[in-house]
């Protein structure tokens, strides 16, 4: 008899060898972030290079031209910082600057943090019930949040614990995105940069 809970393992890491474990770590954290969206019904493009984003998120079935999307930069890591209510995470300087920047434009930029299990093995539990993700994914709005100093590599950024992200989640920042409001981490719960 099989478990509910029971994982289809693998032993280690020969599955994987020769596949550099970073590359599937990120593949699986847009694969989650991707079945949140389908889940939300919302339509989303991946972009071929990387420019600070790696997603234009919409709701299906709007209008193009009118419809607020959502610019999202995916991170995944197997080891967060737990640091009172929020993650600690090292973000590359970049990327920061990318999602801090103020644009009156453009659409809102959000950080999508996805932590996932320290195994490739454990990233999916397959049971009678579906095939279940092992990923949860946080969000974050960095916008207005660069003090002009520059890092050469990483910049440390506190992501709260309650920004977990779901579809109801996704659709509030659709629904702020509609009213034209800036997404803003004054409103977020505060815990340092």
């Amino acid at each position: 008899m099989v478990s509910q809970d029971q994982s289809a393992q693998s032993p280690g890491s020969e599955l994987y060898e020769g596949i550099n474990r970073n590359h599937h770590q990120g593949d699986f954290g847009e694969i989650a972030v991707e079945a949140l969206c389908i889940a939300a019904g919302l339509n989303l493009a991946k972009f071929k290079r990387d420019d600070g984003t790696d997603y234009m998120i919409r709701r299906s079935g709007a209008k193009r031209r009118t419809a607020p999307y959502l610019d999202v930069q995916v991170k995944s890591c197997s080891v967060l910082r737990e640091v009172g209510d929020f993650w600690r995470y090292d973000l590359d300087a970049r990327a920061f600057e990318d999602l801090s920047m103020v644009d009156y434009q453009g659409p809102p930029a959000y950080l999508f943090l996805v932590r996932v299990p320290k195994s490739q093995s454990r990233y999916t539990v397959a049971a009678e019930t579906g095939l279940h993700l092992r990923a949860a994914t946080y969000w974050l709005s960095l916008e207005g949040e660069n003090d002009g100093v520059r890092r050469s590599t990483t910049r440390t950024v506190s992501v709260p614990r309650a920004n977990l992200l779901t579809a109801d989640a996704l659709a509030k920042l659709f629904d702020r995105a509609a009213k034209g409001l800036a997404p803003t981490v004054s409103e977020q719960p505060r815990g340092g940069i």
